[in-house]
């Protein structure tokens, strides 16, 4: 009868019917704490789940699986086994062996574990019974995970006896943060990987290569991982390419463990900050637009630098308190995912507007993380922005000086200063692009995943990652949209003010470029007319001298007689009348051409001579 009641309800909604409240059945509670919360908790599932995870010590031919999950050869996992005698219905997995400090080179890792509260908010791990207290390390309890001697992680997978539904001490969350800079982190690299990864995909087919499932879940793993530290690849091509994929078996009847895996990637420019230390390279394992800009005419400069932060989770989807391992990496010199809010700090959930939503827990923690790093993304955006205006330097003291003025209008021969007011306008063109591609990548990101919630039961490989509850299902979507709207929202109103600054100062740039064209083309107009006025001189000169010389050439010729006293009446004559016919055209031509209306005149009396001394027929010739 239920189902038939959720049946008529649903083609109601569809239809747009109105169906009375007293007609809809009574919604259960899914956010208070409570019997209802701890029993959906599934020992079974959950410790099926965990004994499939990656990656137990396996020998295999590494040069087979190094070819598909190349550059981050399973060698550098460094996992070790640990099989501590714990409390009976217990079981350790494995441990992570993590780099020195001093052999990291200024990269970091940090390294939480989380659990469940009685109100399904994750928490941290809580030695609230005997058995807990018993496993639990006090070193993996702390803000710190990492163990003080050793560096070593130990990720004992936590889990009671399948019939016991206690959450205390069990382990369901994996939150790993890296700061990475390529010099000495492969390591890093293989263990970051790996969170995408399980068991099997170490495991060798008939053949012995590595298994097909297996095979996919490694080239994902490195998609994500080469979108960080490789050449990057525009949002639009990963956008149902490499955002999610689903992970485990179809066969939904014997599997328990699926997952699914979603990615989010986001690049800034940012100023290099003077305290920290830039100067050592990059490692060749990270890619990254590294530049100055420099402001020749002025010796001023701004350096530049490339910097990426990428959030990878990988979740179950049919466990009503999903297991789910979340990767956050950052340039290690850009640092901030240090002081990231943990997933636990439940009064960080409550101020971002973000709450949990059993089976899509993990989801609402791959949100909560993107949504503590906006803060960061708009800062490296806003240094940039004020560094570039600084470099400007057109603030109101320096317009009403009038040397600056001058400085900033006058170019150099080689317009150094142009060629700057250009890379700004540039550079300032692609901090747009990139703002906006975040913001495409983000609402595409979050369509793939509502489409997924959506999905309806016609869709056998997606109807089961909601309960079959249709009351649950509701509750669900509408906390999903709920957490997303609150992520989009704010990087919308981040983004569209961070736009607004980056048009504002694309525009003060345009004008600083137009007032030093304007002011180059009237220098230069100025130029043309002292050199038009050079020109005047030197020709009047040339006129002056020109019929001189002509007549000069004419009578000394041999034909001429000087001993005759008339030779030289005539020299005399035919200067005066040459140099005087030659002057009055010349300056008859300078007054009508120094007027327009003059100067139309005479182009007129040229047109009509030309009419009558040209338009005629000569005899003999074709129509005379």
């Amino acid at each position: 009868m239920a189902a038939i009641r959720a049946l008529i309800v649903a083609m109601a909604k569809q239809n747009g019917i109105q169906v009375p409240a007293e007609a809809l059945p009574a919604r259960p509670s899914i956010g208070p704490a409570g019997t209802r919360l701890k029993g959906l908790h599934d020992g079974a599932k959950t410790i099926d789940y965990q004994l499939q995870q990656c990656p137990t010590v396996r020998k295999c031919p590494s040069p087979e699986w190094d070819q598909i999950f190349d550059p981050f050869p399973v060698a550098e996992l460094a996992v070790a086994w640990r099989d501590r005698p714990l409390n009976k219905g217990w079981v350790g997995v494995h441990s992570w062996t993590v780099p020195q400090d001093v052999d990291l080179h200024g990269a970091y890792v940090s390294y939480e574990e989380t659990g469940y509260d009685d109100d399904g908010y994750i928490c941290n791990l809580r030695k609230t019974d005997k058995s807990a207290e018993d496993v639990v390390d006090k070193s993996r309890l702390g803000a710190s995970s990492l163990a003080a001697a050793g560096r070593e992680i130990d990720e004992h997978i936590l889990m009671q006896s399948p019939g016991d539904t206690s959450l205390a001490g069990q382990r369901f969350g994996r939150d790993w943060r890296f700061g990475l800079n390529g010099l000495s982190d492969g390591s890093l690299f293989s263990i970051a990987a790996a969170q995408f990864c399980r068991n099997a995909d170490l495991d060798l087919d008939e053949t012995g290569r590595p298994n097909q499932l297996g095979s996919a879940r490694q080239r994902l793993a490195k998609c994500f991982l080469t979108q960080f530290r490789g050449t990057w690849e525009p949002s639009l091509g990963l956008w149902g390419k490499s955002d999610h994929r689903w992970t485990g078996s179809m066969d939904f009847d014997k599997s328990s463990w699926e997952d699914v895996v979603f990615q989010y990637h986001m690049r800034v420019f940012t100023t290099l900050p003077p305290q920290r230390d830039w100067g050592k390279p990059l490692g060749e394992n990270i890619k990254r637009v590294r530049g100055t800009l420099m402001d020749e005419k002025n010796g001023r400069s701004l350096e530049l630098f490339e910097i990426r932060f990428s959030v990878g989770l990988k979740t179950t989807w049919r466990l009503d308190f999903p297991i789910f391992s979340l990767v956050t990496m950052a340039d290690a010199a850009a640092g901030g995912l240090q002081d990231c809010p943990s997933l636990w700090a439940k009064h960080e959930w409550g101020s971002t507007g973000i709450h949990p939503s059993l089976r899509a827990t993990g989801v609402a923690a791959f949100a909560f993380r993107i949504r503590s790093l906006l803060p960061r993304w708009e800062a490296h955006w806003s240094r940039l922005i004020d560094s570039i205006g600084k470099l400007l330097n057109a603030d109101l003291s320096n317009m009403l000086s009038k040397d600056h003025r001058r400085e900033i209008m006058v170019d150099t021969s080689d317009l150094k200063l142009s060629d700057f007011y250009f890379a700004v306008i540039q550079i300032l063109r692609i901090a747009a692009e990139w703002i906006q591609e975040s913001m495409d990548h983000l609402r595409h990101t979050v369509d793939d995943m509502e489409r997924l919630y959506l999905a309806t039961t016609s869709d056998p490989q997606f109807a089961s990652f909601l309960p079959a509850s249709a009351d649950s299902r509701d509750v669900m979507l509408i906390v999903f949209k709920q957490n997303w709207e609150s992520v989009m929202q704010e990087q919308r109103q981040i983004g569209n003010a961070l736009l607004g600054r980056v048009a504002k100062k694309m525009e003060e740039t345009k004008s600083l470029r137009d007032g030093l064209f304007n002011a180059t083309s009237v220098n230069e107009a100025t130029k043309s007319t002292q050199l038009n006025q050079y020109i005047l001189v030197f020709t009047l000169a040339t006129v002056f001298y020109l019929p001189l010389s002509f007549i000069a050439a004419v009578f000394a010729l041999g034909s001429f007689d000087w001993q005759d006293g008339w030779q030289t009446t005539w020299f005399i004559v035919a200067i005066i009348l040459v140099a005087g016919a030659t002057y009055s055209i010349s300056w008859l031509s300078i007054w009508a051409v120094g007027d327009p209306a003059r100067r139309q005149k005479l182009t007129d009396v040229y047109a009509r001579l030309d009419r009558r001394i040209f338009s005629r027929t000569e005899p003999g010739l074709p129509g005379a």
